[in-house]
């Protein structure tokens, strides 16, 4: 135990046991720290102890002092972790621990070079939001460096196998069909990230429906919080956490119901 290390207040500030620190096997020794939060930040550690850094998939870790500084009072990324708790519960009924908010709102973004199509990290901020422009013209400074062993490893089907806690979409267009009636994360949208226009005009809307809504049952539509036994048949590696699927899957058939006479922009997904 580290110390100054307190179970009982960091259980009361919402925060994880070091139970839950890294020691997995498909996890290198050498731990590289995500997020750089504070000056004391561990960095990468070649022989790192478990206690000392917190899983969040494969290659993907906070070391302790960066951890530390989520829930510890006074701290300014606590006031952020407080503020995103709200948010969260809104919509959520899964406790908001600090790794949720780790995941959800403070891991750096991963972008598409327009040029050499690998896969970058993008620096920036931590919280920032990135837009849509910024994501469509992403290049990266040298298109002849090798892409990241984590972005290669991300491709891996089993590799969500390695998320302590489910990636989320932020603002995603399924909100239109399904804001009010699940809760946002069991469905794939984060529940603090929930901003989309309530205005807008879906001409299928009047004759299309589809996602099961509660009290409302309707032939051929599909439950957004379930994957269906043909799914399951053809992705087992999603059938113990199918949220990012699941996600991924109202996401593109809420494009095609907003819009079914155009041809998707994801035909070569």
């Amino acid at each position: 135990m580290q110390p100054g290390f307190d179970p009982n207040k960091e259980k009361k500030n919402g925060g994880e046991s070091r139970e839950g620190s890294c020691d997995r096997s498909e996890c290198a020794l050498q731990k590289t720290c995500s997020l750089n939060l504070v000056p004391s930040c561990l960095k990468t550690v070649t022989d790192a102890c478990g206690k000392n850094f917190y899983h969040l998939t494969k290659g993907e870790h906070v070391c302790g002092p960066c951890y530390d500084e989520l829930w510890m009072t006074g701290h300014i990324h606590a006031q952020h972790f407080a503020d995103w708790k709200v948010a969260w519960c809104k919509m959520s009924r899964c406790f908001p621990t600090p790794r949720f908010f780790v995941q959800d709102q403070l891991l750096p973004y991963w972008l598409e070079c327009t040029k050499c199509h690998k896969y970058r990290k993008y620096d920036s901020e931590a919280l920032k939001v990135i837009t849509v422009p910024e994501i469509e013209s992403f290049s990266c400074s040298d298109c002849s460096a090798p892409e990241d062993r984590l972005a290669i490893e991300a491709r891996n089907p089993n590799w969500i196998l390695s998320a302590a806690v489910a990636p989320l979409l932020h603002n995603s267009p399924s909100l239109y069909y399904l804001k009010d009636h699940y809760y946002l994360d069991e469905v794939g949208v984060s529940p603090a990230a929930a901003s989309y226009p309530e205005d807008i005009t879906i001409p299928s809307s009047s004759f299309m429906a589809p996602f099961h809504i509660p009290e409302q049952p309707m032939a051929f539509c599909v439950r957004p919080d379930v994957m269906e036994y043909d799914e399951l048949k053809r992705f087992p590696q999603y059938s113990a956490e199918p949220i990012i699927y699941l996600g991924l899957r109202n996401l593109i058939i809420t494009l095609w119901n907003m819009n079914p006479c155009v041809s998707s922009p994801l035909r070569d997904f």
